[in-house]
C-alpha cells in the first residue's frame, strides 16, 4: 500500500465522521510519553491524556451511560502492560486499514458493512487517511484472532474470523493501535448485542 501523505486537522475530522457515524466507537489519540508504547496505550485507554493535536476523538457517550462499568476505563477490562502484550498481534497497514472497515459491522465482517460494494472506495480512503497521521514507519496491533498468525489477514475474507472479545465484558469487541515514535491511536469497536 503506498503511504498517503499525513492529514491535516480538516481531512482527519472528516475521516472520523464519515467512517464512524454509524456506530459508538472508541477512537483516541495520546502522545508517546514512554519507551515502551504500552505504556501510552494504557493512558489512552483509562482516558489520561488528550489528543496531542486537540484533534477529533470519539468516546461513545450514550454507550457509556447506559452500560455498567466493566471493571476499568469503560467499556474496558483492567488493563496492564502484560494483557496488551498476550493479546495484541502486529499487523501491516493494508490490514490495518481493513480494520477500521470491518469496525463498522457488529459481527466484524465486511458481509455486514452498510452497501459496502458501493462505499468500499470512500470507506478506504477514510481509512487511510487515519492511519496514516501515524507516518510511513508506524507500527499496528490488533486484537484480532486473524493476526494471530500472519501480519498479513484478508480481513475484508468473509471466511476469516475478525471477531474478539478479550478486551470488554460485552458480546464483542475489535481494536486497532497504531503506533508512531510520537503518538498513540487507539481505535476500537464493540458489539453491544
Amino acid at each position: 500500500m503506498p503511504a498517503s501523505p499525513a492529514p491535516g486537522h480538516d481531512q482527519w475530522h472528516a475521516a472520523v465522521s464519515r467512517l464512524f457515524d454509524e456506530i459508538s466507537p472508541f477512537v483516541r489519540t495520546g502522545p508517546r510519553n514512554h519507551q515502551d508504547w504500552r505504556m501510552d496505550a494504557l493512558a489512552v485507554f483509562a482516558r489520561d491524556v488528550d489528543d496531542p493535536r486537540g484533534w477529533l476523538s470519539l468516546d461513545m457517550q450514550h454507550a457509556r451511560d447506559e452500560y455498567p462499568d466493566a471493571g476499568g476505563p469503560f467499556p474496558f477490562r483492567p488493563l496492564t502492560v502484560d494483557y496488551l502484550s498476550e493479546r495484541l498481534y502486529e499487523v501491516e497497514p493494508e490490514p490495518a486499514v481493513q480494520l477500521l472497515v470491518i469496525m463498522l459491522d457488529d459481527w466484524f465482517s465486511v458481509r455486514g458493512v452498510w452497501n459496502f460494494e458501493e462505499r468500499k472506495e470512500q470507506l478506504l480512503a477514510d481509512a487511510r487517511t487515519l492511519i496514516s497521521r501515524y507516518g510511513a514507519g508506524a507500527r499496528f496491533y490488533t486484537s484480532s484472532p486473524a493476526a494471530r498468525t500472519t501480519s498479513r489477514p484478508d480481513l475484508f475474507d468473509p471466511q476469516t474470523k475478525s471477531f474478539g472479545g478479550s478486551f470488554t465484558g460485552l458480546m464483542g469487541d475489535l481494536g486497532l493501535i497504531a503506533v508512531s515514535d510520537d503518538e498513540v491511536g487507539v481505535f476500537w469497536a464493540f458489539n453491544f448485542n
